[in-house]
């Protein structure tokens, strides 16, 4: 039976140095200690094996007498089951198997391997703290446990007795512990090369050797230690993987009882599930063949030197896919899959933070919010012999001829009821001509039918005036049909969508898009064109013949229109879909996950991540990229050409022709009213 301790605090510090000498203490004393002061006010989650439970007096804990007693002193205390724990792992909540909430306590007197067995990859408690009663377990091996190391913070008790036992067996095989700490890292994912050599400024002195073996002078046979584990941190002949921190006492602090695990990396080497095709975060320089720059790596070169590590750049994944999870069997591609297959243990290209993703991976903070956007070709101009027409609406045209012929009749019906001096045959003249702003002879007689074509000619005037402003506007200027910018007008437009190939979870998304039909529709005409790097003239291409809009990251399209010379003839549409946040991926339940996000997290704040983007941003039209540079003129105007006036030709020619057939029926009547002349009254 096994018990464990849950506690929601996020204190780092280092071990207190006591004045008082450690004293003789029963395991009772020491949890009650612990349970009642150290972690008073946090919630637990206590488990003790068979052993322990004979051991320890678990009433006396949880009952409330004396000073051990700790359900008073503690929020909440959760048991678990020790004969059943497998249903309570694979159902409790989140906040009692992983994070910070609850503090792990783990009381044994034997290798707890079978409770390790039944943890699944969902515990990963913040604060872990193993209890050993029995001198004989080997707390080093069970410290370089995978499920162990998971933990955040991890504090180690046990006996005198059992160091002085552990450590005879060092003495006689020296080299064990570099050993063992190698095979655990290995394990852990945090060192491709077990039995890496100490650095060269760690020196293993004889006296060194002996302190790591007898860590004070109060070193009395019965009394409890506390250990942590520091795998990056050199300590004796290896590695920190069981680091000493003194002598248990009764005022131990929370920080001092779970010190920072990882204040560097101890110059460990990150082997990086990476390809170098992520412009502005990962792109070739124009250095040597397989040199790789972008903003991702200026990032990660100033965690490298704040916490001391180096990192191997992958150019591209060995099954040349980004990244995503196999539908049918479950299993992760690209770079992701890097990280579970091929011992890589760093992701920095693009990946936005999904539910997939968080599920099974860890992630850092995210250092920067990216949109997939849709590239379209700039439509044709509007053919300029139409120019005439698009200083107004077609609504407004449609209103004027209404006017033009409602005013003409109601006129003349006026004129027919109430005659005038003026013949209402030509009443046609009189309101025409305030259209086109010529003056006619006809004056009408009454007062009343010079207000009503006063009123009219006013508004004609404030009319044609707005035309006539316009004109010159649309003569001059090139008129374009209205843009596409939005997903609802892209799916109506017939156009297809392209992408090229390079394995993204895209395609797939819009075409299982449950709640959005457009995206769905979207998806069901998704082309896709081989990947070729920085290669797109098959997708540009398909873009200029207006049959395809071509989806990628904003940036990196941004990219591709300097390096193709295309922002003349292409725009970005202005709604954009499945806008996110890009995070760093590392393997799930990765230790240190927190010591890179938290040093990341500063970066971001501090503005320099969104400083290095801009700097490569900008850069990318510099003649390493091959993108063409163009300088901006300034003009002073294109004189008017023939296409400009087309429209007033036409309109010429139509007068010419309207006016040649009046002049063929005014012939052929012409002979009729000689013969039959009108007689005067």
């Amino acid at each position: 039976m096994t018990t464990m301790l849950v506690i929601s605090v996020g204190c780092d510090g280092t071990y207190s140095d006591p004045l008082q000498t450690p004293t003789s203490q029963h395991p009772d004393v020491v949890l009650g200690h612990l349970l009642g002061k150290t972690l008073a006010g946090r919630h637990l989650l206590l488990a003790l094996d068979s052993g322990a439970s004979l051991v320890l007096d678990l009433k006396a804990l949880l009952g409330g007498r004396g000073e051990a007693a700790i359900t008073s002193s503690s929020r909440s205390v959760s048991l678990l089951d020790p004969h059943h724990p497998d249903p309570f792992l694979q159902s409790g909540r989140g906040e009692f198997l992983r994070g910070g909430h609850y503090v792990a306590v783990l009381a044994f007197t034997s290798s707890p391997d079978l409770l390790l067995d039944s943890l699944t990859v969902r515990w990963n408690p913040d604060y872990l703290v193993l209890l050993s009663l029995n001198a004989s377990v080997n707390t080093t091996r069970l410290l370089m446990e995978e499920r162990i190391q998971r933990s955040r913070h991890i504090a180690l008790l046990e006996t005198d007795s059992a160091v002085l036992e552990q450590d005879s067996i060092l003495l006689e095989n020296s080299g064990m512990l570099l050993d063992q700490d190698g095979s655990l890292l290995e394990k852990s994912g945090m060192l491709l090369e077990p039995n890496t050599a100490l650095p060269k400024h760690v020196k293993t002195s004889p006296k060194q050797k002996l302190r790591s073996m007898k860590f004070n002078k109060y070193f009395q046979k019965g009394k409890y230690r506390v250990f942590t584990s520091q795998p990056f941190t050199p300590y004796g002949r290896g590695w920190g993987v069981k680091l000493p921190l003194g002598a248990w006492r009764e005022g131990t602090n929370f920080s001092a009882l779970f010190p920072e695990r990882f204040p560097t990396l101890g110059g460990q080497t990150l082997y990086l599930g990476s390809w170098c095709d992520d412009f502005p975060f990962l792109y070739p320089g124009d250095g040597d063949e397989g040199s790789c720059i972008g903003s991702g790596l200026d990032l990660l070169d100033m965690l490298a030197g704040h916490l001391n590590f180096t990192y191997h750049v992958q150019m591209k994944p060995k099954d040349n896919i980004w990244g995503s999870k196999n539908k049918d069997d479950g299993r992760w591609t690209g770079m992701l899959g890097d990280l579970v297959n091929n011992n890589k243990h760093l992701v920095i290209n693009t990946f936005q933070v999904i539910e997939d993703l968080v599920a099974e991976f860890d992630i850092c903070y995210p250092h920067y919010k990216e949109d997939y956007v849709f590239l379209l070709s700039i439509p044709p101009p509007a053919p300029q012999w139409k120019g005439l027409l698009y200083p107004l609406k077609a609504e407004m045209w449609g209103a004027m001829l209404a006017m033009t012929c409602l005013v003409v009749l109601l006129l003349t019906s006026c004129l027919t009821f109430f005659p005038d001096t003026q013949d209402s045959g030509t009443v046609f003249l009189l309101v025409v001509g305030a259209v086109v702003r010529q003056s006619v002879h006809q004056r009408l007689g009454r007062w009343w039918g010079r207000v009503w074509v006063g009123c009219w000619w006013l508004g004609c005037v404030i009319i044609t005036t707005g035309y006539t402003c316009n004109l010159v506007a649309f003569l001059t200027v090139p008129v374009f049909p209205r843009r596409i910018e939005t997903v609802k007008e892209l799916a109506a437009s017939g156009l297809r969508v392209c992408m090229q190939d390079y394995g993204s979870y895209l395609p797939e998304a819009l075409r299982d898009s449950p709640h959005d039909p457009d995206l769905r529709h979207l998806g069901q005409k998704f082309d896709l064109f081989p990947y070729v790097y920085l290669r797109f003239d098959v997708g540009l291409s398909w873009v200029a013949d207006y049959t395809h809009a071509l989806i990628g990251s904003y940036s990196y399209l941004a990219y591709i229109v300097k390096l193709h010379n295309v922002s003349h003839s292409t725009y970005v549409m202005k709604e954009t879909v499945y806008p996110g946040y890009m995070s760093w991926v590392l393997k799930k339940n990765t230790p240190y996950t927190s010591r890179l996000s938290l040093a990341l997290t500063q970066l971001v704040e501090s503005g320099l991540a969104r400083y290095l983007y801009l700097k490569h941003m900008d850069s990318s039209s510099s003649p390493n990229t091959g993108a063409v540079t163009q300088t901006s003129k300034v003009s002073a105007g294109d004189a008017l050409q023939m296409g400009h006036m087309l429209g007033a030709f036409m309109l010429w020619g139509l007068g010419v022709g309207v006016s040649s057939v009046a002049l063929a029926v005014e012939f052929l009547l012409l002979p009729r009213l000689h013969r039959h002349p009108q007689q005067s009254p």
